[in-house]
């Protein structure tokens, strides 16, 4: 199965609430940047989720845009930055999907792609607009390789 990982892109911070916050123009740009560059790679993605914040989801509309599918994303809270990682893989386990895009933030893909490559030097690496790309053997500690990772 591949696992492709996107950050949301650049968000406003001068919204007073937390998750209503819109991309920013670069948001929008780096988004669309970043997933033509693995466009090709990911023709068959078969299933989108994303956080129901308002950043993400507009990640994710700018994400099926960009591939030109008609896949329309369903909204997850296991995705929101605190989300749990056991309900996230249990989701995971239950799809018959073979390309799963889930759009996500801060910590929480961080934490996911260091636990799944079993690796500590990723995480840091996902900032907005990031795109990571992992062969997911099991839902485990070491369980996926990263293939690539995609920046703006």
């Amino acid at each position: 199965m591949k696992l492709y990982l996107l950050r949301h892109g650049d968000a406003a911070y001068d919204i007073t609430t937390e998750g209503e916050r819109p991309l920013t123009p670069l948001g929008i740009s780096q988004t669309r940047q970043v997933i033509g560059q693995a466009r090709d790679a990911m023709a068959g993605v078969d299933s989108i989720y994303c956080s129901p914040k308002l950043r993400a989801r507009q990640t994710a509309d700018i994400a099926c845009e960009a591939l030109g599918t008609s896949l329309a994303p369903e909204i997850i809270k296991p995705l929101l930055p605190e989300g749990n990682i056991h309900e996230l893989e249990a989701l995971i386990e239950q799809s018959s999907c073979q390309q799963i895009l889930l759009v996500t933030h801060q910590p929480l893909v961080g934490e996911w792609i260091n636990r799944l490559t079993d690796r500590n030097d990723l995480a840091y690496q996902m900032s907005t607009s990031c795109l990571a790309c992992l062969d997911l053997l099991g839902l485990c500690r070491g369980g996926a390789t990263l293939d690539w990772l995609k920046r703006p």
